[in-house]
């Protein structure tokens, strides 16, 4: 009974051992080890090298387990026949296969996984005994797999994808690691490039522009009462724009007693306009943005129109949510109403909507860039106060104009058999 029980519990503990060190060597991230090296975490570079030669750990461990495995199992056999006689061993067999099961596999494998990060440092010194132990076999089977395989260069398929960071953060935020807050934070940033000029740009009819035919005492009073401080100059239409003027700029002229108004100069403190096709991504306007040394930038479309502007305030907003400027009235473009429905600005952008639902309702890489524009689009028609749009679950329904533009809508979230687009 004695060595039965011994065989019993040298393969079990011997197994376990094998499954746990195994899990948390899959389990552990390469990333996560990366960084905890760079810290001088001496465990976690060596548990990043044996990932990165994967051949030798996996030998040692899958060599041990296996050879507990079936010493184990011959033993108790052998023990149980020489004790119980042969009528026992079906149900000795059937009783080792459970806990093998359970106390070697399931149990030990979910350990691992939940708590990789406290065992680093065990396993790393474990499963450098391991290979140690089983030196023989671990140079055997590695020949036999570069034989078989052909190996990639050191590190080259250590690879992590963004939809793969966007799962960790995901699962940093579920841990309690970070806060609703700084998971939101990090998720727009991997959404910034995504995003186009015209997705982020204020669209033209909402744009402040300067006529270069207006008098001095017209622009101040124009620029005394405006929330902005920066100004497209232009020669009757924004499509005609002469330069960028900044408001401290012109007051500094407009004040200065020096000269007479008649030779008070407009275009000659005008900065030069910065033209953005309205296709160019976010990261890609910010790079120009620094380049130039200016943040204001006139977007054009693919006939040359001018169709908007875009600030580095747009692009700080599209990371950090509404940014709003001293004396801009609090007015959200959307607003979830007491029945689950939305009003909604219609110059609101695609993105932000689809952001607001959780889910990409409207496609994002769709050629318009507002809620408004995706509606006209789909109606195919000059849409009117009334007007009712079901596009998949949801209907659109206008509730507001000015002149031929949509001002507000209301977004219903509908039954999920009303789907498809109808009018």
């Amino acid at each position: 009974m004695t060595l039965l029980l011994t065989y019993l519990g040298l393969a079990l503990i011997i197994s376990f051992l094998c499954s746990i060190v195994e899990s948390v060597l899959l389990s552990a991230p390469y990333s996560f080890l990366n960084m905890k090296e760079e810290s001088g975490h001496k465990a976690s570079a060596q548990l990043k090298d044996y990932k990165i030669n994967i051949d030798k750990p996996l030998s040692a461990i899958l060599s041990l387990n296996t050879i507990a495995h079936t010493v184990g199992a011959a033993g108790v056999g052998h023990q149980v026949t020489h004790a119980f006689g042969s009528a026992y061993f079906g149900w000795v067999s059937a009783a080792l296969t459970f806990l093998i099961l359970v106390f070697t596999e399931i149990i030990p494998k979910t350990i691992g996984a939940n708590y990789w990060r406290k065992m680093i440092g065990f396993t790393a010194g474990t499963i450098k005994l391991m290979i140690v132990v089983m030196y023989p076999i671990v140079i055997v089977s590695s020949w036999l797999s570069k034989l078989l395989t052909k190996k990639s260069k050191q590190g080259e398929n250590i690879s992590i994808t963004e939809d793969e960071i966007r799962v960790m953060i995901k699962m940093a935020q579920n841990e309690g690691v970070l806060d609703s807050e700084e998971s939101a934070l990090h998720n727009q940033l991997f959404n910034f490039n995504d995003k186009k000029a015209h997705h982020l740009m204020t669209h033209r009819t909402d744009v402040e522009w300067i006529n270069i035919s207006m008098t001095f005492e017209e622009i101040s009073d124009m620029l005394k009462t405006s929330q902005h401080s920066i100004f497209p100059v232009c020669e009757g239409t924004l499509d005609n724009t002469l330069g960028i003027l900044r408001n401290k700029d012109f007051f500094e002229l407009y004040n200065d007693e020096s000269l007479e108004d008649d030779k008070k100069d407009l275009k000659g403190i005008l900065d030069e306009v910065i033209y953005i096709p309205e296709t160019l991504t976010s990261l890609k306007v910010l790079s120009i943005f620094k380049e130039q040394k200016h943040y204001f930038g006139i977007v054009l479309d693919e006939y040359g129109n001018s169709i908007g502007v875009i600030t580095l305030h747009d692009l700080a907003e599209d990371i950090l949510g509404d940014l709003p400027v001293d004396g801009e009235e609090d007015d959200p473009d959307i607003v979830e109403r007491p029945d689950n429905s939305f009003f909604v600005d219609g110059l609101t952008p695609i993105t932000d909507f689809n952001d607001k639902i959780d889910f990409e309702l409207i496609p994002e890489e769709s050629e318009f860039a507002t809620v408004s524009g995706f509606f006209t689009n789909t109606l195919n028609a000059l849409p009117k106060v009334g007007d009712e749009l079901v596009y998949e679950s949801y209907r659109f329904e206008v509730v507001e104009m000015e002149g031929n533009r949509i001002e507000k809508f209301i977004i219903t979230k509908l039954e999920e058999e009303q789907g498809d687009v109808e009018e």
